[in-house]
Formats: structure tokens, C-alpha cells, sequence
């Protein structure tokens, strides 16, 4: 079966007494993220009652033109307690502001949250593997994620609609395409389209805006719901 592979590497390291990262490193980080504010995820104090000690949460952000997060979705967890104090911290976070055909192409931002007793890493896939084994010790790991249409059972979308020829570009007539890609949640919505390429911006845009209201039956590998990655071509005609 194909998969999506996310790879992934080093960002921070912040609170911890097994590793030391100098302030140059966390501030090539955030640039490396292109973030202008990052909120530390804090390691739930529950957790210490229940002897565990430590847990990952790996999670695609996606955001506007103002650098605001819009989607956060939770790609793993190994436990849901780490998962809501990701999802406290991420959406606190501002990425550097861009253009709205900027966003539109930017993919979202993937990173892992590693919580212990010692501290809490945010990795983060623009970073080589080797800062992370140099800089921390910690070994690093690959996510991957099932291709939608190779499943098993690869699920069509429910209500499916097709993108809108672009009105800014009726009076040229002129023909085109977009490719899009996008997550599937386990629940089968369609999360953080954006575009792969496209021959003019405006049929980028209206392939998105299509897409983002697409609706999937959950997909599923053998037999359990997973989160699912795809993309879809679309070609674009004017009608006489």
C-alpha cells in the first residue's frame, strides 16, 4: 500500500536537564518555522499522578494571510492529554504574515511536540536530522500517512463538487489546471487543502475553495479509522 512519509527533525528544546540548546539554535528555529511568536506547550501535571513520564504529539498546522493558525489537525498522540496541551500552545502560535496566493500554496507545517519530566521538544521537519542528534541525542522519526486512493476500500467523496471556472478570468476564456493536495481526518473532512501547482493562481484558488467543503466516508485501514493524505488534478474550460 502507498504512503505519505513526513519526515522530521529538530527545532527546540526548551526546560530540559537532559539537553542544553543555545539561544542561537531556538532563534533558528522560529525562523526556521517562520513563527513571530511561540507559545512552550506545557507538560500536563496529570500525567505525573498516572506514572507516565513521556509522550509525543505530531500535528499539521495550516494558517492565513495574517500568519493566524486556522487548522490544527492531530496526525498522532500518544495520549490525549498531551494532545489538548499541543493544541493550548499551537494555536497561540503567529507565523510570519504572507500574501494570500502565498498561503494558498504553503503546505501546512508539521511538527512533533516530545513531552517529558525533563522538558518539551518541538520538532520540526525543516531541521536535518543530524542538528537533532548533535544538538539533543534524541533520535528522530519518520510519520507516515496512507494515501487516500490506495486503501483498501479507497472512499470517494459524499458531496462532491466541482471547482468554479474563475470569474477573473472569464473575458480571457483561456484553459488551465491545479493540483491539490489535502488531509482526510478520521472522520472523513477534508483538512488544510493547498495547492501543488497551478498554471494561473485563480484556478489554485477556486480548486481549494471546492475541495475545502469536500466530504469523505471515514477512511479506514483494516477496519479502523485513520487520517489519510491525497491530490486531485483539476482542469479548468471555459464554457461558450
Amino acid at each position: 500500500m502507498k504512503r505519505f512519509t513526513l519526515l522530521l527533525g529538530v527545532a527546540l528544546l526548551a526546560g530540559s536537564a537532559t539537553a542544553v540548546v543555545s539561544a542561537t539554535e531556538n532563534e533558528s528555529t522560529m525562523q526556521a518555522l517562520q513563527l513571530t511568536k511561540m507559545v512552550q506547550p506545557n507538560f500536563p501535571s496529570q500525567m505525573t499522578t498516572v506514572g507516565i513520564p513521556s509522550g509525543d504529539v505530531t500535528l499539521a498546522i495550516s494558517r492565513d494571510a495574517a500568519g493566524v493558525p486556522t487548522d490544527v489537525l492531530i496526525i498522532e498522540s500518544t495520549h490525549s492529554l498531551f494532545s489538548e496541551a499541543a493544541l493550548e500552545a499551537v494555536r497561540q502560535w503567529r507565523f510570519a504574515p504572507s500574501d494570500e496566493a502565498a498561503v494558498r500554496q504553503a503546505p501546512p507545517a508539521i511538527v512533533r511536540v516530545r513531552f517529558s519530566y525533563q522538558g518539551v521538544i518541538v520538532v520540526d521537519p525543516t531541521i536535518a536530522t543530524q542538528r537533532l542528534n548533535t544538538a539533543s541525542g534524541v533520535q528522530a522519526r519518520s510519520v507516515t500517512l496512507p494515501l487516500l486512493h490506495a486503501l483498501e476500500a479507497a472512499p470517494q467523496p459524499v458531496n462532491y463538487t466541482e471547482p468554479e471556472y474563475p470569474a477573473a478570468l472569464a473575458s480571457r476564456g483561456e484553459s488551465g489546471e491545479a493540483r491539490v493536495a489535502f488531509y482526510v481526518d478520521a472522520d472523513g473532512r477534508v483538512r488544510m487543502p493547498h495547492v501543488l501547482s497551478a498554471s494561473q493562481p485563480e484556478f489554485g484558488a477556486a480548486a481549494v475553495a471546492a475541495v475545502a467543503h469536500w466530504r469523505f466516508p471515514p477512511p479506514k485501514r483494516n477496519g479502523t479509522p485513520v487520517i489519510a493524505t491525497d491530490s486531485w488534478r483539476f482542469a479548468f474550460k471555459r464554457n461558450s
